[in-house]
């Protein structure tokens, strides 16, 4: 809002004549516009808060005296390791005024020239903002052993970071290829701050899935301490579908190759021997 006032002008030179006086009745109501603030440029900047401005410097144009302008929005965002608590955002605001006005001419003919010196002004003000408590959610750990065109658990711990409990809380999975589930969705319960728990989802792998660690995005859904529903940030966690796990054929051990192989040289040894010996019989 622009809170300009004029109180009381000051003359500098009195007028000598009649076209002066005209003259200086016009340069009177001219000088009224000290009070505009022309081409308002509003920037924000963070201070000391734990946030991050991300809208550059806007304009409020031209504001008359007891004039309030347009809001003007400027996205934040509030770091992930924030405490909750009240910080100050510094206001930056840029515009010229009308400093001083000369005019001159013929009153009588109306052939006048009005001649306006602008001054640049800078200023600036400071606001309060508050962030509230929350949930906040991260996760822990991640098992799973998941095989092409199988049905494998999905084991995800989770902890909430937060400074606030979160009520009926709920983890849910959002999928795609190779991935499927009809069980997407895992309760988690009443998590106080810095509470744990472990949420197990059953997962579907597609037969053509390539073996390599996915990312998948989870998301909780919960109600905060005024009992809305608030959903969370979301969490990205690594997901592995591994190669099939062949079992070994019988000549892919070597102890039992070994094995048969000294027993085959037994037979022959035997047999070698005993043929020698029907031979000598023989004769």
């Amino acid at each position: 809002m622009n809170q300009g006032k004029v109180l009381g002008f000051e003359s500098d030179d009195k007028p000598e004549d009649a076209n002066e006086i005209a003259l200086s009745k016009i340069e009177l109501q001219q000088e009224y516009g000290v009070t505009t603030a022309l081409g308002v440029i509003a920037s924000v900047s963070p201070m000391d808060a734990p946030l991050d401005i991300k809208t550059s410097p806007q304009s409020a144009g031209t504001i008359i005296s007891g004039q309030v302008s347009d809001p003007l929005q400027f996205d934040i965002e509030v770091w992930d390791n924030a405490k909750a608590g009240t910080y100050q955002l510094l206001v930056n605001l840029t515009y010229q005024y009308q400093e001083d006005v000369q005019v001159e001419g013929n009153a009588t003919t109306n052939e006048i020239d009005s001649n306006i010196l602008y001054k640049e002004v800078n200023e600036t003000h400071i606001i309060t903002i508050i962030v509230n408590k929350q949930a906040d959610f991260k996760a822990l750990s991640v098992e799973s052993d998941l095989l092409p065109d199988t049905s494998g658990i999905l084991s995800i711990t989770f902890k909430n970071t937060g400074e606030e409990k979160a009520t009926r809380a709920s983890a849910r999975l959002r999928l795609s290829d190779p991935f499927s589930s009809t069980d997407f969705t895992a309760y988690l319960g009443d998590m106080e701050q810095e509470d744990v728990v472990q949420a197990k989802f059953d997962i579907d792998v597609d037969k053509d899935a390539t073996l390599k660690v996915y990312s998948v995005t989870v998301e909780i859904e919960y109600e905060d301490m005024e009992g809305e529903t608030k959903i969370s940030d979301s969490i990205y966690v690594p997901v592995e579908v591994k190669e099939t796990k062949k079992e070994a054929g019988l000549f892919q051990n070597p102890i039992l190759i070994i094995g048969i192989v000294l027993i085959l040289a037994v037979l022959l040894f035997f047999f070698t021997k005993r043929r020698k010996g029907d031979r000598g019989t023989d004769k």
